[in-house]
């Protein structure tokens, strides 16, 4: 799944925002690379973790991660994305 996509529900937005620690309009300029902002490396696992595995490392810096089928491990699905929770 596309990060921009992913975060068109402003409710996920939000919550996604928060569990990063940064506002939502950071993170949309991160998700469209607004002025050369991207996602760090922390932020990437974080961005997954939360999604469950719907955004992948990969998707997101694949020039840190370039392997497009690692996922880190994950432990269970997110508690947060109740559309991790259905896949």
């Amino acid at each position: 799944m596309n990060i921009t996509d992913y975060i068109q529900d402003q409710q996920r937005r939000a919550a996604l925002a928060v569990a990063l620690g940064t506002s939502e309009q950071y993170l949309w300029q991160m998700a469209t690379g607004w002025r050369g902002r991207r996602f760090s490396a922390q932020h990437v696992l974080k961005v997954c973790h939360f999604s469950g595995g719907l955004i992948t490392p990969h998707a997101l810096r694949p020039d840190i991660y370039p392997d497009p089928d690692w996922l880190p491990a994950l432990g269970h699905k997110s508690l947060t994305d109740p559309e991790a929770k259905a896949a």
